[in-house]
This record gives structure tokens, sequence and C-alpha cells, in this order.
């Protein structure tokens, strides 16, 4: 939080990242815009244009694809259950920095806003956060995949305060990276949040590469056995330090009963240990 309250705010300068605004391309957050899955599918096709691929037929393409979209659908699963199906209950910036009992700060707002100039901050607890999560499982497949992090492409976006601005990557995980980051400059989510949404992103990635639509990528790194014995959901975050008050507010002690539709261990088991990072 000490990092984001000086940095960000509404009317405040926005990060900039090689002459380019880095975190509005990444947010695509209003209706009207593809959203997140909606920008990594189209990441996909850009890269599948520009990145030195030769003969490629288009059954692998469509594989890439359809590996992709079925990991994008369990990072979803993955990221809401952690947000709303744990007893982690983290507060946003926003409400950390105007609710804090020592020197709180009413006024402060994200730069994250409508097209109205509304400033929001999104509507369910910060951790995880989901674009961070929707990226490292996009990179994680496109990794696994193609055999290799390392192809230059150019990222685009449909947000409408980013309307042709386009970033230039080098690797998936530097893109998967950048995105959460976004996250945090914007103001609406703590560093942490991205890193264990990137690290739950790519476990995913690991477990659709390895058990879904026939074997491994021939191109795909040696896939290690998954753990059985894991807690299906990630590793509660650290506790931001706030003096005088608390940004970590836990949930009330409740047995959730099993739901119709409840995402099976396997797709559960997905989600991220702590990072190193």
């Amino acid at each position: 939080m000490s990092r984001i309250r000086p940095l960000i705010g509404l009317g405040a300068a926005a990060a900039l990242l090689s002459g380019a605004l880095v975190a509005p391309p990444w947010s695509n957050d209003l209706d009207g815009t593809y959203k997140p899955p909606g920008q990594h599918i189209d990441h996909t096709i850009q890269v599948l244009k520009e990145a030195p691929l030769a003969g490629r037929t288009q059954l692998q393409n469509a594989k890439l694809f359809a590996l992709v979209s079925l990991a994008i659908g369990d990072a979803a699963i993955s990221a809401w259950d952690i947000e709303f199906d744990t007893d982690t209950d983290l507060w946003r910036p926003e409400s950390a920095i105007r609710l804090r009992d020592v020197d709180p700060e009413t006024g402060w707002k994200p730069e994250s806003r409508n097209t109205q100039g509304v400033s929001f901050s999104p509507p369910f607890p910060a951790y995880i956060s989901g674009h961070a999560t929707f990226g490292g499982a996009w990179a994680g497949v496109m990794k696994r995949h193609l055999g290799t992090d390392a192809l230059a492409w150019t990222g685009t976006t449909d947000d409408p305060f980013a309307q042709g601005v386009q970033r230039r990557f080098t690797s998936f995980s530097g893109a998967a990276n950048e995105n959460a980051l976004g996250r945090v400059w914007l103001g609406v989510h703590y560093r942490f949040d991205g890193q264990f949404g990137v690290a739950t992103g790519d476990n995913i990635a690991d477990w659709v590469n390895g058990n879904f639509l026939g074997a491994p990528s021939p191109a795909s790194p040696s896939r290690p056995t998954p753990s059985t014995g894991r807690s299906p959901t990630a590793s509660a975050p650290p506790t931001p330090a706030v003096p005088g008050g608390s940004a970590h507010r836990p949930a009330a002690t409740r047995s959730t009963p099993a739901r119709p539709g409840s995402p099976s261990p396997s797709l559960r088991r997905a989600a991220a240990s702590t990072p190193t990072a």
C-alpha cells in the first residue's frame, strides 16, 4: 500500500515504460471491450501472425487456441474460488487507504475509471488478481505449447483509454508480469495479488497442457507429476503493514458445502503455491 498511495490516484501521472502507457492497455475492464480473456485470444492471434513459427498446421493452431481457452476458463474458476471460497478476504487499496485507522486519505481514488471519468475499484476482493491469473495461464500455455518463452510479438488492446497503443514484447512471461504490475499502477491491486495470480495461472497452464486434448505438445518441456496432497487453494498472502490499522480483514469462519457445478479437485489442484519472487 505504501507503494501505491503516493504514486497512483485520479489525476496522477500514469506510469510510463518505454514511452508508452503500460497500465491502461492491460485493463479492458469496461463493458464493450473484449475483456482480459478476449485480449489474450487476440494476443494468440498476433503471436501466430508475427512469430517465426514455420511449418505449423491449422490443426496445431486450433489445438493452441483450445488449450488457451481451457486454461483461461480454469483461471477464472481458480481466481474467483480463491477470492470467495477461502478465508482470505482482502480489501482493495482504495478501501485500505481511505479507511485505515492512522492518517486516512478519504479522498484518494484509483486511476482506474470509466468513460465518464468516474473512478472505481472492481467490486470483489483484491486477492488474487484475476487479470494476473488470466495472464499467467495464457503465458504458461504459450511457452509450453510452442516450446519457448522467448518470442517477439506485438500486444494490442481494446481499452478506451489506450486506443492505438501497442506494446512490443520479447517473452510471454514478460507480458504476464507487466499485465500483473499494471493492476498495481492503476491502484486496484497489491503487488502480491499479481505475483500469486501469475503463479496460479502458470500452474493451471501446466495442468491443462498435460491433461487435455491428448498428449502434451512435442515441444513442451517434461512435466512433473502433480502432487495429490497439496491444498487446492493458494497460500494466504502476507498481511500488508499498515500503521495503526489493518488492510487484511479475514472473513468469518465458515463451512462451505459442495455446490452443484463446483470445480473438480483436479482443476482446483492447479492453484498456486507460494511464489519465490
